[in-house]
């Protein structure tokens, strides 16, 4: 793909409209997932994956945006050794944009992390590394290694309830149930793998992964507290913007699904051929 055709060239591999999605309760067995994965944004932190992710947004569900993770070159941060992934960014309006984001992550024995990111801002790069304040919360790491351990019980009422303290990390990553994962005519059986930034807050987050037992993620769901974002309180609660949407409550903090992200594994898509 040469630079003058991506930039204008309004093709991508996913469906403008989301698939139908079916999540339900699964009896299969339960199995434990090692995801490599860089942190909510599905690639593989090793030089030559090439991974394609995408997000459909309310209220219908039309693509709005497509990343294409290369993973180009070894790197180095701070001393520490990674990879550099470039982003080629697509979004409706725009087509695709090469290099919006030179990103750097690495897979240690126990954790998939991010050490850097450089977005590019109208005509200048802006570097964010893991020293400077901020980066964990925004960006950080998550465990590797990641079985369901009955952090999550539900109630009789359909909330759920922690059964332990959240980690001393940013972001509380646990597994939490078995799930068979329909993408239109597509099935797969995943654990469902929680975030949460903190203790359950209605100015938190709450992200929910759907993971192959080989550690891919098929399909992300994005939950908003009541108030995140919402400043004073002068913009509506997310329950009152999405009044449809399914809700979560975990220690009765209401969590509100606000997208969906799927990955081109769960749309049938080869990341490395989809140009033709």
């Amino acid at each position: 793909m040469s630079d003058s055709h991506s930039e204008a060239c309004s093709h991508q591999p996913f469906p403008e409209v989301r698939p139908e999605i079916e999540v339900l309760a699964s009896q299969a067995e339960p199995f434990a997932v090692d995801c490599r994965e860089t942190p909510g944004w599905f690639a593989l932190p090793e030089v030559g994956d090439l991974t394609l992710w995408s997000i459909y947004d309310p209220p219908d569900l039309r693509l709005t945006s497509v990343s294409e993770m290369v993973g180009v070159r070894p790197a180095r941060i701070h001393d520490l050794e990674c990879v550099e992934i470039q982003v080629n960014d697509w979004e409706p309006n725009a087509g695709w944009q090469l290099g919006t984001w030179m990103m750097f992550a690495r897979a240690t024995a126990d954790r998939a992390e991010w050490l850097a990111q450089c977005r590019l801002v109208g005509a200048e790069r802006v570097l964010c590394t893991f020293l400077d304040e901020g980066f964990e919360a925004d960006w950080g790491s998550t465990p590797r290694h990641i079985a369901d351990e009955g952090r999550l019980v539900p109630n009789l009422d359909g909330s759920f309830r922690l059964t332990a303290a959240p980690t001393p990390a940013v972001h509380d990553v646990f597994g939490a149930g078995m799930f068979r994962v329909r993408v239109g005519s597509r099935d797969f059986t995943c654990l469902r793998v929680v975030s949460l930034t903190g203790v359950p807050s209605e100015e938190g987050i709450l992200y929910l992964s759907f993971v192959t037992r080989d550690g891919r993620t098929i399909l992300g769901r994005r939950f908003n507290g009541r108030q995140w974002g919402c400043g004073s309180g002068d913009q509506p609660a997310w329950d009152e913007r999405l009044p449809t949407h399914e809700r979560m409550v975990i220690d009765g903090v209401v969590y509100v699904h606000w997208y969906d992200c799927l990955s081109h594994l769960a749309c049938g898509i080869e990341a490395g051929a989809w140009r033709g």
